[in-house]
């Protein structure tokens, strides 16, 4: 449907669209391209990324963003995913966070989103 992301799990979710997501589509279909494709995000045929192209191309804009200290520290592509589904459980509750991950049961978006949470403490001194 027009306005939706959508993306294939276990069960099938569709995303609406941010204004964010919006603007950041529209800078991509705005970048010069030597070769025009149907594909958002491109190698330099126009195809889509295998993994294994992905994941250099990946580790390559990461270590050039932390060598211009735009990042501070490596995160992985899979990092994001797991950030806005903890996000959405801190916002929304753990329903929503369950819904937007598409887990079968609560009890994995409990531990998905245990596993990335930190308990913020004092030091003794």
């Amino acid at each position: 449907p027009h306005g939706c992301l959508t993306y294939e799990l276990a069960s099938h979710r569709l995303v609406e669209w941010s204004e964010e997501l919006r603007a950041s589509v529209a800078r991509i279909k705005a970048l010069k391209r030597p070769i025009k494709s149907l594909y958002l995000i491109t190698n330099e045929q126009g195809q889509p990324y295998t993994r294994k192209g992905f994941s250099s191309m990946w580790s390559k804009l990461v270590r050039k963003a932390i060598a211009l200290e735009m990042i501070s520290e490596p995160f992985t592509f899979h990092d994001i995913r797991a950030r806005a589904i903890t996000d959405k459980e801190e916002a929304e509750g753990l329903r929503a966070a369950r819904d937007l991950a598409g887990h079968k049961t609560t009890r994995q978006t409990e531990d998905y989103v245990r596993n990335r949470k930190f308990i913020r403490t004092k030091p003794t001194r």
